[in-house]
């Protein structure tokens, strides 16, 4: 009796089909449905999920809606556009709080997690040091270029001319900065001049965070 209540139980979750999941969670591949919210593809075209939540298909379509407010809410696959504050910097390393734009006036996800910029990533050529492209407190638009889904660890690049830092402020006094030259902006306030990777709209950022 109840292995027929059992066998009962999973067939309703089979036709609903549906499961709970946990972040890092196998889904299956690229090759069975399509990677929607919720979600994150691995290097080897696994698609794993992205956030606790509870795993539908909608046609072929596989979303996980997630049971925590903010998180999972989009897909995170390579190439996609991420704005966020630098929060650390090191010579060979920057460390950002990134999250998704405002679109028609409304935030597409409240996704919210750290990102990796390494030097070689960060501008084309030679670049002596981090400093030479952001400091603590810019804002910056990167595009992501490595996901570990089951870590959770993503990694950008900002060595293309629409991605960079798109508002800096002044490592001296935390006032504006304005641009002076392609890669170079000016204090505000007290004048100073610094070394950043600019964004070709740079300082265009009504709207976006």
């Amino acid at each position: 009796m109840g292995t027929e209540k059992g066998l009962e139980k999973e067939n309703v979750l089979e036709k609903e089909n549906k499961k709970i999941v946990l972040p890092g969670d196998s889904l299956g591949t690229e090759e069975e449905f399509i990677p929607g919210y919720g979600t994150a593809v691995a290097e080897d075209g696994e698609v794993l999920s992205a956030a606790l939540g509870e795993a539908k298909m909608i046609g072929r379509k596989m979303n996980v809606e997630s049971e925590v407010p903010g998180m999972g809410l989009y897909p995170i696959t390579i190439g996609t556009i991420v704005y966020g504050r630098v929060e650390s910097e090191s010579p060979m390393m920057a460390l950002a709080q990134v999250g998704y734009p405002k679109v028609g006036g409304k935030r597409a996800s409240n996704y919210s997690g750290f990102a990796g910029l390494h030097i070689s990533r960060a501008k084309k050529g030679y670049t002596k040091s981090m400093s030479e492209v952001v400091r603590v407190g810019d804002l910056l638009r990167a595009k992501i270029v490595k996901y570990n889904a089951r870590q959770g660890l993503i990694d950008v690049s900002t060595d293309d001319k629409h991605n960079g830092v798109i508002l800096a402020f002044c490592s001296l006094c935390r006032q504006r900065m304005v641009k002076i030259g392609t890669d170079e902006v000016k204090c505000t306030q007290c004048e100073n001049i610094e070394s950043r990777k600019l964004a070709d709209d740079y300082g265009s950022v009504e709207g976006i965070l």
